[in-house]
């Protein structure tokens, strides 16, 4: 993978999260990461194809994953569950668009 392959991701996740949470992220790290190896607490998998085949993995601590939920539903939790891991796939979801 290149500069230009990784790139628009970084630039995406940046947009969604500024226009969806009006903050900016921090990256504490880019890296191949051998399969099946976890980068975060929650994780989420966008496959990719074309000029470079592999996955994107958008990864953040719990504490961040459920402040997705509650900045984008409302919605409270103490835990890592399901609501939290569904907003997180949505999140993800609009970065893989906005990354095209």
């Amino acid at each position: 993978m290149t500069a230009d392959d990784v790139n628009p991701w970084l630039a995406a996740t940046r947009e969604v999260f500024e226009t969806r949470f009006r903050c900016t992220p921090v990256r504490s790290g880019l890296r191949l990461k051998a399969s099946g190896e976890n980068v975060a607490e929650v994780n989420a998998m966008i496959g990719i194809s074309g000029r470079a085949v592999g996955m994107v993995v958008v990864g953040m601590e719990s504490e961040t994953a459920r402040e997705v939920l509650r900045r984008t539903t409302g919605t409270e939790a103490d835990t890592v569950n399901d609501e939290v891991c569904d907003a997180v796939g949505a999140v993800t979801g609009a970065i893989a668009g906005a990354a095209r």
